[in-house]
């Protein structure tokens, strides 16, 4: 009996003997042909069942494995040699446009823990659908699992911005964990980590993309007014109360001894802060930093570009509460003041930036508004130093 071998080319199996030559069986299927690829790809490939040299015996598969998912929501795609076919690669992305997009922020991390991290990815490695930070399910039993939560915060003292709705069910680095995780329902809650790339480029970018900016790590150590940050760690600063200790963990980075960057750790709404002590201005104890907003093409959380379209230049109600238009001018020609500064006047509006009609606001803001109800119309802080601190602008109604 002779049988043509399936796995060696050109070969017979025989129960005999036979010193004569014979006439070669035919090959067995293979692929000759080189595996399809993915163009403009960032991506890591692998081999099973074959060590990547051809011919590629049949069920040899190529895997394409991309951190940050395909854009059509995968974590891998194949090239598999044909078993029926011979020189067929049959491949899961039919689809030419399927990409695995460079991981470019706020998609991607900036350091090794990611505590900085506000992208939307939302499943875990092993893909399993990330729970909402503030689901019941979460909030009523992250303090039995050994997720790196501290009693000497609050739960939501642990998240950037101090708010888990914000976050959805974004894989996040609330604690002291190695990177980017979340809670998932697997028999009960359990936290999983996400596979979240670092960032082609760590340039730390020097803006927010979120209102309050939690999670700004750039390097500005002054505030709007010009005045020099103090270490966070200072025993003489103003906010020493909260950043010792394990309190460092509302940080989005490690602080150390010598750090003075512009924060945000507990949440204030006009941004990225830092104490302040300078013997022209014995009273002010902080003030908020000049970090705008970010400009990345489809980057933001929360958009930057407020003003698309252009506003009325007017107001609708005698109060002007609904005003979002861009004068920034008081009645008698005087230059508004920026809300978020505490120079020339200092104030405390800021407590009330919740009341702005804006969906965000920067360092820059300096248009008339009205965000308390006693106000008669659209006003602002005199930003010339000069009498009187605050005066109306002259809006019309429409």
């Amino acid at each position: 009996m002779a049988t043509c071998a399936s796995m060696r080319p050109d070969a017979w199996c025989t129960t005999f003997t036979d010193k004569q030559a014979i006439t070669l069986c035919p090959p067995p299927l293979s692929c000759l042909s080189e595996h399809p690829k993915m163009e403009n790809m960032t991506m890591n490939v692998t081999y099973k069942d074959w060590d990547g040299k051809y011919p590629a015996p049949p069920g040899a598969t190529v895997i394409f494995s991309c951190p940050a998912r395909f854009n059509d929501g995968s974590f891998e795609h194949n090239a598999t040699c044909s078993l029926l076919r011979d020189h067929v690669w049959n491949t899961s992305f039919q689809d030419k446009d399927v990409r695995c997009p460079r991981a470019v922020y706020p998609q991607c991390r900036l350091s090794e823990s990611g505590k900085e991290y506000i992208g939307t990815t939302n499943v875990t490695e092993t893909g399993k659908s990330c729970l909402r930070w503030d689901s019941e399910q979460v909030t009523s039993s992250y303090d039995s699992l050994d997720a790196g939560f501290t009693d000497i915060l609050a739960y939501e003292e642990h998240f950037l911005n101090q708010d888990p709705s914000w976050h959805k069910n974004f894989c996040r680095n609330p604690t002291t964990m190695s990177r980017p995780w979340c809670f998932v329902d697997d028999y009960g809650v359990k936290m999983e980590f996400c596979r979240i790339l670092l960032c082609d480029d760590l340039s730390v970018p020097e803006c927010k993309l979120s209102q309050k900016g939690g999670e700004y790590v750039g390097v500005k150590n002054r505030t709007i007014s010009g005045f020099a940050c103090e270490p966070w760690l200072d025993p003489d600063s103003n906010g020493v109360d909260r950043m010792s200790g394990a309190r460092e963990g509302s940080f989005p980075d490690k602080i150390t001894d010598s750090h003075k960057f512009c924060r945000n750790p507990i949440g204030y709404p006009g941004g990225p802060w830092c104490s302040v002590k300078d013997p022209r201005r014995p009273t002010l104890n902080w003030e908020y930093c000049d970090v705008p907003f970010c400009d990345f093409s489809g980057g933001s959380i929360e958009s930057r570009d407020q003003y698309e379209s252009k506003p009325r230049e007017c107001i609708q109600t005698d109060g002007g509460r609904e005003y979002l238009g861009l004068k920034n001018m008081t009645m008698t020609g005087k230059k508004c003041q920026p809300w978020l500064s505490q120079t020339p006047n200092a104030h405390s509006t800021i407590l009330y930036l919740p009341a702005f009609p804006d969906p965000g606001m920067d360092s820059h803001h300096n248009y008339c508004r009205n965000p308390y109800y006693e106000k008669s119309g659209p006003w602002c802080y005199n930003g010339e130093s000069t009498d009187p601190n605050w005066e109306y602008c002259d809006i019309q109604l429409c």
